[in-house]
């Protein structure tokens, strides 16, 4: 089933952004790879609704009608770089990823996680295709 394209451009660049349309006016859609691509990239950038571990404070979710979907990964900008907090936008990738149904379980997913300076990280998340069996992968995630 195709889905309606969307793309997140790299910063700077003129490409991608928002909604796309082909040279009729109709809005792109996207399937195969390309959807699940975005279907995950999505899934990663979205934060679900989050009780801390302390029970302060509960943070609202992205999609207030789906308030469990995402993966929040946005939630950990500007987080001091450090092995924990490394591990932790490691994780938060592997389980988003996981969720999809069009990503193969085997070979496992790849999170390469590279820290930006005192505070953030720049993500690269690499699968397989349940769908077409090819290697996918997101564009590179600032979290900075």
């Amino acid at each position: 089933m195709s889905d309606l394209s969307l793309e997140w451009p790299a910063i700077g660049s003129p490409t991608g952004g928002d909604w796309q349309v082909d040279i009729s006016g109709d809005l792109l859609t996207s399937d195969g790879d390309t959807e699940t691509r975005q279907r995950v990239t999505r899934r990663l950038l979205t934060s679900p609704r989050t009780v801390p571990p302390d029970g302060t404070a509960i943070l609202p979710p992205d999609y207030i009608f789906e308030p469990t979907y995402g993966a929040g990964l946005r939630r950990m900008i500007g987080s001091a770089v450090s092995s924990n907090n490394a591990q932790t936008v490691k994780q938060i990738c592997l389980d988003g990823v996981t969720q999809e149904d069009t990503v193969a379980p085997l070979p496992p997913p790849d999170v390469a996680v590279q820290a930006l300076g005192s505070a953030g990280f720049s993500v690269a998340v690499s699968f397989t295709s349940a769908t077409t069996g090819r290697p996918v992968s997101t564009p590179k995630i600032s979290l900075s």
